[in-house]
């Protein structure tokens, strides 16, 4: 054997070294599975506030709409939106 050649017989780790490497991967699986838990728990959060931002989204498109409806008739014209009608705000005439 050349002293470039790596030894083939390599130190196997005692007791104590062994359960530390046995502790360490049990600790590993702990946290992967904890990640794992935080990934699913993070893309349900992200999908639920996209919705929320689509609806948003859908809600002041219409409010817009009804707007530009009111100006067109040739009214002075406001929304209103209570909490029992939000999302279907109407223009009222304030002339």
């Amino acid at each position: 054997m050349t002293s470039d050649e790596p030894s083939r017989r390599q130190a196997l780790p005692d007791c104590a070294e062994s359960a530390q490497i046995e502790a360490l991967i049990h600790e590993n699986a702990v946290l992967t599975r904890a990640l794992g838990r935080a990934q699913q728990w993070c893309a349900r959060q992200a999908a639920e506030h996209a919705a929320a931002m689509a609806k948003l989204q859908a809600e002041l498109t219409r409010w817009r709409a009804d707007r530009v409806i009111c100006q067109a008739s040739g009214k002075r014209c406001i929304l209103v939106v209570t909490p029992a009608d939000r999302g279907s705000a109407r223009a009222e005439d304030i002339a």
